[in-house]
């Protein structure tokens, strides 16, 4: 899927993980799954989405949200 994404139009792709991320109505396995994706872009426009999943009570979603910040900030 990532490939997928990278074959888009760039900021379209790292457009359609934001809405994604931001949405908190969203299934935890896709926001799981989401917040994998998200590590594969290093965009400070996903930061706000990773900081709801970080919030999530499901310890997966977290840390694969922390791997994705740790990735971010490098």
């Amino acid at each position: 899927m990532e490939e997928f994404l990278y074959l888009r139009e760039e900021n379209n792709g790292k457009n359609k993980i934001k809405k994604v991320l931001e949405d908190e109505t969203i299934a935890d396995s896709v926001r799981y799954w989401t917040t994998q994706v998200a590590a594969a872009f290093r965009d400070e426009r996903l930061r706000k989405g990773l900081n709801i999943s970080l919030n999530s009570n499901d310890i997966d979603i977290k840390g694969a949200t922390e791997m994705a910040l740790n990735i971010l900030e490098d």
